[in-house]
């Protein structure tokens, strides 16, 4: 039987043990800008190159670079100074969004603004810790039998999505396989499944680089058992929503910006919370439990139900009356179906049958006894089935000068069909 167990877990920068390699290159992005006389902001996408710097080997970072750094969420990550000393933030500037800092008037820039040439240089440590930006990890192991092939075959579904010849140089890609406990490896280059490949098989590429089956070499066998362990498999998370944030936070730093001179308040009243590390993860986590109840509750579908009049008195018997038949039901769902039927029997019998897929699931009948000519019943029934074919139907059947009543409204004959989400059958109350 095929098994995949799947555990979710979540890390911060923090909770991983720091790699032993040694990594070349810098995380760093270094930016450079020369102003002009009383300008009181910098955009990041139109940096002026100070002549200077230029001449002596500096390199201008790229706007690519500056915008996939979303300083306006990541700003602890931004270390800004001008020639003038370092800069602090809501201090001396704020990032209201990823291309533009705003100096404040509590600067030391002064409400004046920048000096005429003066310089600011902004490095951006792009590998920063942020304890709002976690990884999403999930640990992936799958077992196969052989009631998930028949013997001869060659081909497995793992059923895990799995990137095709990872790690081309070695035998083992993104994933470790055993068979009946003995360890198994990929074929060398990922050649083709063959009995003389130099390996046990080969990763199937389904078209996109990725693949979730493989081909062995060797047909399976009754009594066979493979395992595959794909470890943890971590997704990155996704930035997207930053541009929202940054649009939201800009909006809220123009307010504040105008209310503060209106209200007598400085405007670093509005921007000095500093959460600590557990509220900021309380404040994660309450965000994701928030996410998690609307996608459940978007999950839930809405109780469906239709109702269905009779237009005109019936007086002869009928199958299949049109009128109130329901079709396009989806089988294997549950639905409740209620009738109410008015009938001008005076001392003759009639019955009203609901029937579906051929079988009676509900019924009435009217007995009279002695009751005058122009006497009415009224009466209902009702049933619960889980559908096996896409329609139900209504008959009645009359005996002699019986009428079935209707004007097309509830007042008289009328039916009803309800789908009956997240229910089922049960005998636990006794």
């Amino acid at each position: 039987m095929s098994q995949v167990a799947k555990e979710d877990k979540s890390y911060s920068v923090e909770d991983l043990v720091p790699s032993k390699e040694i990594n070349f290159g810098s995380s760093k992005v270094l930016f450079a800008h020369q102003a002009s006389l009383g300008d009181k902001s910098i955009d990041l996408s139109n940096l002026v190159t100070p002549p200077d710097m230029g001449s002596n080997g500096f390199v201008q970072a790229l706007s690519t670079e500056i915008s996939a750094a979303h300083l306006s969420v990541l700003r602890n990550n931004l270390d800004l100074r001008s020639t003038r000393g370092p800069l602090i933030p809501f201090l001396d500037y704020v990032v209201t969004d990823s291309g533009t800092i705003n100096f404040l008037p509590t600067s030391v820039l002064g409400s004046e603004g920048a000096l005429e040439g003066e310089i600011f240089v902004g490095v951006i440590d792009t590998k920063k810790a942020n304890s709002l930006v976690v990884g999403d990890v999930k640990e992936y192991d799958v077992t196969i039998d052989d009631t998930d092939f028949t013997p001869g075959d060659t081909v497995l579904n793992l059923g895990v999505k799995y990137k095709v010849n990872e790690n081309s140089l070695n035998q083992t890609g993104e994933f470790r396989a055993y068979k009946n406990g003995q360890r198994i490896y990929r074929n060398k280059g990922n050649a083709a499944a063959s009995p003389f490949a130099d390996g046990n098989f080969h990763e199937v590429d389904a078209g996109t680089g990725e693949g979730t089956t493989i081909e062995l070499n060797v047909p399976a066998q009754a009594g066979d058992i493979f395992g595959f362990d794909f470890g943890l498999k971590i997704s990155k998370g996704d930035v997207a929503i930053f541009e929202a944030l940054e649009r939201l936070q800009g909006s809220v730093l123009k307010l504040a910006t105008d209310a503060a001179p209106a209200l007598g308040n400085p405007l670093s009243d509005y921007f000095t919370a500093n959460p600590s590390e557990i509220e900021r993860r309380a404040f994660g986590d309450f965000v994701l439990s928030l996410v998690n109840r609307v996608a459940f509750l978007e999950s839930k579908r809405p109780h469906k139900w239709q109702q269905k009049f009779l237009p005109a008195d019936i007086s002869v018997n009928t199958s299949n009356i049109a009128s109130l038949r329901f079709n396009n039901l989806s089988i294997g769902k549950t639905y409740r179906v209620t009738a109410q039927i008015q009938v001008v029997a005076g001392d003759n019998n009639a019955r009203f049958e609901v029937f579906h897929n051929g079988v009676s699931v509900a019924s009435t009948q009217n007995q009279p006894g002695g009751a005058g000519p122009e006497d009415r019943f009224t009466q209902t029934c009702w049933a619960i089935f889980v559908a096996t074919a896409t329609t139900v139907q209504f008959d009645f059947i009359e005996n002699a000068n019986c009428i079935l009543e209707g004007n097309g409204t509830s007042e008289q004959t009328w039916t009803m069909l309800e789908e009956l989400p997240d229910s089922e059958l049960t005998t636990a109350w006794t």
